[in-house]
């Protein structure tokens, strides 16, 4: 189509330096009229795109819809509005709560927030959703994208371009509104997919900043530890702030957000606002498996007691403070000889399973080889098993079992999968079921293309 169109105008071009522009013209541009007018956001000024995080697109879960519908009754006296996602909505509501009522609050802040948003999501609630429809806000914060980066496909552009769209349509809509837009979060580890490709969407978004209306900040550097590994004391769960990672957060905003409230913008603060490059804020340790390893801390080396990098634990069944929650024990330890690896224990009777996993963006019809090495004493089960997830995160298939034996000595096992044409992300789970005393370890997981 955009080669046609670029015909079209090359044509009348031609015919009005001739001097004999016709009514063709004209029917050309009534194409080009029909053309936008096909476009459904085009009264939003949301240019035309085949980009899906560009696209306003409405969540249609009840609990999306109820958080969507007290944004819109949340207006009054609203000073300082956050749009974002569950980031943002944890703040005000949840693990950073106590520090929002301190910093926030006072200023007459609102965070327009729903978990699992997407920048399309976004947009379509400040546009169709009319979630900036009748407010004057004197700052809007925007923190956005994650869910883009780490849970679908997106590239790092195509985020960048959703999040530009928001931040036009906010610029039209609220002229007289200053906008602190943040650099979207690292996320689980230095090297983990969101976090490579946040970065490189906060150096497309960086260059939004004009100091008149548009002012970026990124703080994300302020989450990562001297060794570049992402501390469970600042984000619980590597993605969400606990209280002390929001007051790292609120802390680290609040001179810019002063100064936007009370000067305009133009003070210095916003010479120490710009991007920051999280891999310098340490040395990468060094990991024990080959170089050509996709999952990280595969080693299983890296990490201080129940903090493992690179890794999501789970334990089912277990009940935080019973008997039986007591006497699960897992974590990073030191073997006689020197090999840290990973170790599942439990101390007495405890029905339970508990099973770490990471995931990987893979290619469509691509064989993955796995190896890992593991030990194991007392009564016990545990396997591993591949899974499969398409662009819209659900699993595709029957995840693929593989059937590991107990062994008192330490034991290598293998396995293979081939991705179908619609997965994008390969995940592998390696988990223990438990019933009375045992231990089990873990360590040079290695995940390979072949």
């Amino acid at each position: 189509m955009q080669s046609v169109n670029l015909f079209k105008a090359r044509v009348c071009q031609f015919l009005a330096a001739a001097g004999i522009f016709t009514a063709l013209s004209s029917g050309f541009a009534q194409d080009a009229a029909k053309d936008a007018g096909d476009w459904e956001w085009s009264k939003y000024g949301i240019v035309k795109t085949s980009n899906p995080a560009g696209i306003p697109a409405p969540r249609k879960e009840d609990w999306a819809v109820g958080c969507h519908k007290t944004n819109m009754a949340s207006k009054a006296n609203l000073q300082v509005l956050f749009l974002g996602d569950s980031i943002c909505h944890q703040f005000q509501h949840q693990s950073g709560a106590k520090v929002w009522s301190e910093f926030c609050a006072p200023l007459g802040a609102f965070a327009f927030a729903v978990p699992g948003d997407k920048t399309q999501n976004v947009l379509w609630r400040i546009t169709a959703g009319g979630e900036l429809d009748e407010i004057n806000p004197k700052v809007l914060v925007i923190l956005i994208g994650i869910n883009n980066l780490y849970g679908t496909s997106d590239s790092a552009g195509d985020v960048a371009k959703g999040i530009t769209a928001i931040v036009n349509y906010a610029r039209t809509k609220l002229p007289d509104t200053k906008i602190l837009l943040l650099g979207v979060f690292p996320c689980f580890s230095v090297d983990s997919t969101g976090t490579v490709k946040a970065q490189a969407a906060n150096a497309i978004i960086a260059k939004l900043h004009d100091s008149k209306q548009v002012f970026f900040l990124d703080i994300g550097d302020r989450f990562i530890e001297p060794d570049k590994s992402i501390s469970k004391e600042k984000l619980k769960d590597g993605l969400h702030p606990t209280e002390k990672g929001y007051r790292i957060w609120a802390e680290a905003m609040r001179p810019y957000l002063d100064d936007l409230l009370n000067n305009n913008g133009a003070g210095d603060v916003w010479k120490n606002a710009g991007l920051k490059t999280i891999a310098a804020a340490g040395a990468k340790p060094e990991a024990k498996t080959d170089d050509k390893n996709l999952l990280k801390n595969g080693s299983l080396d890296q990490g201080d007691g129940t903090f493992i990098p690179g890794w999501i634990f789970s334990k089912w069944q277990l009940k935080e403070g019973s008997p039986e929650s007591k006497a699960v024990e897992w974590g990073i330890v030191k073997e006689a000889d020197g090999n840290k690896c990973l170790k599942l224990a439990t101390t007495g009777p405890a029905k339970t399973y508990i099973w770490f996993q990471q995931e990987i963006m893979c290619d469509p019809a691509q064989t993955y080889s796995l190896s890992f090495r593991s030990k194991a004493t007392g009564t016990a089960s545990y396997g591993c098993l591949f899974y499969l997830i398409d662009k819209d995160g659900h699993w595709i298939g029957t995840p693929e079992n593989i059937t590991v034996e107990l062994y008192g000595e330490w034991k290598t096992w293998t396995a293979k999968t081939t991705t179908p044409e619609n997965a994008i992300k390969l995940g592998v789970r390696i988990g223990a079921r438990f019933e009375d005393k045992a231990e089990l370890f873990f360590d040079n997981i290695v995940l390979n293309k072949e």
